[in-house]
C-alpha cells in the first residue's frame, strides 16, 4: 500500500513537471510563431452529412467523426484520425483516439483546425481555442511518453473542464493573453 502511494506521488510530480516543461516549450514557440501566422492545411469532404463519418483529410491522415462504435473499424489504422464527438455530454468534449501517434506540431495544428471546422458546422456549447487545444494535446503526449497514466494519456480528450486549466491559467500565464 505504501509503495503504491509513493508511485502515485511520483506520477503526480512527473505530471506537474511535464506540464511545466510543455508550458515553457509552448511559450517559446508562441514567441516564434503566433497562431495567426500559421497556415492551416486540410481538405473537407464536401459531400459530408451527419450520416457519414469521413469528414476530411490533412497531412496524409483521413479524419473521421462519430461514436466509439462507429469508429471501431477505423481506429487501428495509423493514417486515420478518429474523433469521438462527445459534445452533448455533461462535460462536452472531443476525444482523439490514439493521439499519442501524432507528434508533429503542424500535423496537430491542422487536425485541430479540422475539428474546429467540424464544430462550426455542428455547433454546441463546446468552445476552445486552437492554442489551448494544442497545449493539452502536448501534455497528453508527454505523459504518454513518460508512462504516466497511459490509459488516460494515449487519447486526448479535449473537454470543457480542461478549458479552465489550460485556457484560463496556463495559456494566459505563459502567453500573456
Amino acid at each position: 500500500m505504501r509503495e503504491e502511494i509513493r508511485k502515485n506521488l511520483i506520477k503526480k510530480k512527473a505530471f506537474i513537471l511535464a506540464c511545466l516543461y510543455m508550458s515553457f516549450g509552448m511559450y517559446a514557440n508562441s514567441r516564434a510563431m503566433s497562431s495567426k501566422d500559421r497556415n492551416l492545411s486540410y481538405t473537407i469532404n464536401n459531400e459530408y452529412s451527419e450520416d457519414d463519418i469521413y469528414f476530411g483529410s490533412c497531412d496524409g491522415y483521413d479524419i473521421y467523426f462519430g461514436s466509439k462504435d462507429e469508429l471501431r473499424e477505423y481506429v487501428d489504422n495509423d493514417r486515420n484520425i478518429c474523433v469521438i464527438d462527445g459534445r452533448r455530454n455533461l462535460n462536452p468534449n472531443y476525444k482523439i483516439c490514439h493521439s499519442y501517434r501524432i507528434t508533429n506540431e503542424q500535423d496537430m495544428y491542422n487536425i485541430l483546425g479540422v475539428i474546429l471546422e467540424y464544430d462550426k458546422l455542428y455547433p454546441s456549447k463546446w468552445n476552445r481555442s486552437i492554442d489551448g487545444l494544442q497545449i493539452e494535446w502536448y501534455v497528453h503526449n508527454v505523459c504518454y511518453e513518460m508512462n504516466i497514466f497511459i490509459d488516460r494519456s494515449e487519447s486526448v480528450d479535449l473537454d470543457m473542464r480542461d478549458f479552465f486549466i489550460f485556457e484560463d491559467s496556463v495559456l494566459k500565464l505563459i502567453m500573456g493573453k
